[in-house]
This record gives structure tokens, C-alpha cells and sequence, in this order.
């Protein structure tokens, strides 16, 4: 098929986030592929996502200012893929893709839908059978995909939203004669688990006083759980250890400056942030959910953080201190498995199986 051919990507909203920031790179595949992508907003929200979006030259257009009826919605969107005689709906995220589904489903279009997440929204069952392809963001979902919602292995493609880097800076080597920097990058919200790292430093300072004035965190991100963590920060008397809540722009540079990075979430998906680090050849603490499990191998490349969770930082910390060398061997274990598993080919070449899964819908 040698056609231009027309795709809607359906998105919920221009909001910042993990699933927007990697549309650009996604969309600049597809149209390697033969593919003219138009983004289609339901909502506007924060708009983080716009000035990606404008910075690669990608048309995209808004529904609406903010959330409407689900009906009043996928109306909109039946009357502007209708207008542009579109070829093929791809959706993303809950809201999102139902509506297109069901789009989908009313005019007779092929749909496919990105999983970002082994969750079990009513949405993602409700529609489950319209889209003709599947495309994971990551092994987790991929497994996800197939066992928890019976959805045919051939239907589903992986195709991961993250781009290795070699020119990505790599943390320096700590040799346990200055403090122990860690890091962590995400939004100040619950479902990050900041408190319970906050604890956990505590914990470890409590009972390692030997080290006390050797380590120091960083949490690069805002959010509403800002004055509350700033509190926990004083009740721990953590004050001159920790900065909290700043905004950094240059990701690269703040992972570069860090010798282990922690992801104590309670939920995950992809989770770019903490790939980004092991890019950066970090020694990684993190929990077992979504993808980290299947990228972070427990003594390879870093500590999974469970039960307990900030006795585990505690005993992760203990650990590193005792064996100051395992900063450099995980390390250099994550940005070896990130370049092998997540380089530019790869990505391109996963990129080229779901441009021909789509075109043999057509």
C-alpha cells in the first residue's frame, strides 16, 4: 500500500505527562511509515503536551476547553474523524480510548489502542473486543494484555515509549568518602510514596548514625503533597539533606549528578523516569510495579523494594554503604541493559511491526 494513509490519535487531553511527552517520537515513526497523524484532544487541561506537539510541527486540534459528557465527546469526535475522512482511529489512556472505540465502532473505521497500564478499568473491558491491534508500552502489559483481559496474542504488539540515549550523561563513580547523593523525579503526589522514602532515610539515619551526615535526596517534581512533605522533612529533621519540590528543566544533567535514583511508587506504568536513570547508569531502588520489575533485576541493578517499605530503603542504604563498588556495578548493569533492550534501531524496528499490523487492516 503505497497511499499516505490518515490516522486520528484520539487523546483525552493536551495535559503533560509520560504518555504525552512520548507521542512526538511515536507519531514521528508512524509517519516514516507512511502515515499522516493528526492528534485529536478531547479536552485542553494544562496543555503540557501542546508545545511538544508545535515544537515537531504535529497538527493536532481541541475538542473542548474541559471534560463534557462522554457522549457530548465522542459526538465531537464522530464529527471530526467523519470530516477528515480518516483511515484509522488510534487511541490512548481510559477515557480516550473508549471514546474512539466506540467512534470506531459507530463508523466503521479500524481502531488501535495503546495499553499504557495493567490496570482494570471498566473502560478497558467495556470496549475490549472493537480494536483490531493491541500496542503494550511494555513487557507487564503485553503479559497483562493476553492473561487478565484475553486478548488474542497476534492482536497485540509491544512497542515501548522510550528511546535509549548513548550521548545520555553517566553518574560518577562514589567511592564512599563523600555523602551519597540519591534522586528521584516525579510529581509530589500520594501515589508516589515520597512519605514513606522520607521515613525510610529516617530510618536509615537511626540506625546508621556512623552515616548520618553522608547521604542526601533529591525529588525533583511539584505537586499537591508539597507542605505536607516539606513537614515530614522537619518532623525527621531532615532539613539539611533534603531538597524537595524543585523544578528541574534539564533531566539529563540532575540524573547525571546522582548516584542512586529511587521509584517508591505505589503504581507505575512504563515509568520513563526511572528508565531515563538506568540511561544514565544509576543504581536503582524501586518497587515492584509495572514495567520496573521486568527492567530492575534485584542484585543486578539495583534493590526491589518490598513489604516494608521504608525499612527496605533502610536496608537497601545499608547495604550500598557496606558495599560502596555496587554504585558502580549496578549501574553500569542499568545502562547496559537500557541500551541493549532500548536503542534507536529497536525502537524503529517495533515501530515498523505496528505500521504493518495497521496497514493489513485497510
Amino acid at each position: 500500500m503505497n497511499k499516505e494513509i490518515k490516522i486520528c490519535y484520539i487523546i483525552t487531553s493536551m495535559e503533560g505527562g509520560g504518555a504525552g511527552f512520548s507521542m512526538p517520537q511515536i507519531i514521528e515513526s508512524l509517519k516514516n511509515n507512511n502515515f499522516n497523524v493528526t492528534v485529536v484532544s478531547c479536552q485542553a487541561r494544562d496543555m503540557g503536551t501542546a508545545h511538544l506537539l508545535e515544537k515537531h510541527s504535529i497538527p493536532y486540534v481541541i475538542l473542548g476547553g474541559k471534560k463534557r459528557s462522554l457522549f457530548k465527546e465522542l459526538f465531537d469526535v464522530i464529527r471530526f474523524v467523519s470530516s477528515i475522512k480518516a483511515d484509522v482511529i488510534l487511541t490512548s489512556l481510559s477515557r480516550a480510548s473508549i471514546i474512539g472505540q466506540l467512534a470506531g465502532k459507530i463508523l466503521g473505521i479500524p481502531v488501535v489502542s495503546w495499553k499504557n497500564s495493567a490496570d482494570l478499568k471498566w473502560s478497558s473491558w467495556l470496549g475490549k473486543a472493537i480494536p483490531k491491534v493491541w500496542i503494550a508500552d511494555s513487557a507487564s502489559v503485553c503479559d497483562f494484555l493476553a492473561t487478565k483481559m484475553n486478548i488474542t496474542p497476534s492482536k497485540i504488539c509491544n512497542w515501548p515509549p522510550f528511546v535509549a540515549k548513548e550521548a545520555y550523561p553517566v553518574a560518577h563513580t562514589w567511592n564512599a568518602e563523600r555523602p551519597l547523593h540519591i534522586g528521584s523525579t516525579g510529581r509530589l503526589h500520594e501515589v508516589k510514596n515520597y512519605d514513606l522514602l522520607l521515613e525510610g532515610l529516617a530510618h536509615f539515619r537511626k540506625t546508621n548514625p556512623q552515616y548520618k551526615d553522608m547521604i542526601r535526596l533529591s525529588i525533583a517534581g511539584d505537586g499537591p503533597l508539597k507542605s505536607e512533605l516539606a513537614s515530614l522533612v522537619e518532623r525527621y529533621d531532615l532539613q539539611h539533606i533534603v531538597s524537595l519540590g524543585q523544578f528541574i528543566e534539564d533531566i539529563p544533567s540532575f540524573l547525571g549528578g546522582l548516584d542512586v535514583y529511587v521509584q517508591p511508587s505505589r503504581f507505575e506504568g512504563f515509568c520513563i523516569a526511572a528508565h531515563e536513570a538506568m540511561n544514565a547508569g544509576l543504581l536503582m531502588l524501586v518497587t515492584p510495579v509495572g514495567e520496573l520489575p521486568y527492567s530492575v533485576r534485584n542484585g543486578e541493578q539495583g534493590f526491589i523494594l518490598e513489604g516494608n517499605i521504608p525499612q527496605s530503603i533502610s536496608a537497601a542504604l545499608s547495604n550500598i554503604f557496606a558495599n560502596p563498588d555496587l554504585v558502580y556495578e549496578y549501574g553500569k548493569r542499568s545502562r547496559e541493559y537500557i541500551m541493549n533492550e532500548y536503542g534507536s534501531s529497536l525502537y524503529e524496528e517495533r515501530g515498523y511491526i505496528v505500521s504493518e499490523k495497521i496497514k493489513e487492516l485497510l
